[in-house]
């Protein structure tokens, strides 16, 4: 008997929080570069100058990040369509110094596609993601360029190799200027007793 179709709307309240850890929150060594002679390079005062490099690098943003979504799905044997908003809450950041306080500017971003069963184990689906992420703010003064467009066109296919693994391969096109030109991600995600 066929169950009437409907569409089901799942909220993701707070999807993630991005860290916070900030680049200069990183331990850092001195480099004096030089000349082929070996002298090094000097100031007006002829101090010889000093670079300093992180021993780490830093891998987040300084900043934390709110980010709720909103997704429907709609299921129609044997296709699935889906869609996502999302909406990401960047939060400031006083960096001090003269970087002071950073407001990256928050993002809204909508994303939609179709996934089609080919069989009890395999899929593939195509769809399309767009983000616009609004210009960031240094001390309330926005800088000029810092917005942008991310497009792509999405393509993916599934293979449930066993009761346990699975084996997703995606491919993702750019569409604007802002967006990565090619992007391939393989994943093999798999589920174990401990």
């Amino acid at each position: 008997m066929n169950q009437p179709t409907k569409i089901l709307p799942i909220l993701c309240a707070v999807a993630w929080a991005s860290s916070a850890w900030a680049a200069d929150s990183v331990e850092t060594f001195d480099v004096v570069p030089t000349d082929e002679n070996g002298d090094c390079f000097t100031n007006d005062d002829g101090e010889c100058l000093i670079q300093q490099f992180p021993k780490e690098l830093a891998t987040g943003t300084g900043t934390w990040s709110i980010q709720p979504s909103l997704t429907f799905l709609y299921p129609t044997d044997p296709a699935v369509f889906y869609g996502t908003v999302d909406y990401s809450f960047n939060l400031k950041n006083d960096f001090g110094g003269d970087i002071g306080e950073i407001d990256p500017g928050d993002a809204i971003g909508l994303s939609g596609g179709m996934g089609f069963g080919i069989n009890d184990r395999s899929s593939f689906s195509i769809g399309f993601s767009y983000k616009h992420g609004f210009e960031t703010e240094q001390e309330g003064n926005k800088l000029n360029g810092t917005d942008y467009d991310i497009g792509q066109v999405l393509f993916g296919y599934s293979f449930r190799a066993t009761q346990d693994t699975n084996v997703n391969l995606s491919v993702g096109v750019g569409t604007t200027d802002d967006a990565q030109d090619f992007e391939l991600n393989l994943r093999v995600p798999t589920n174990f007793a401990l």
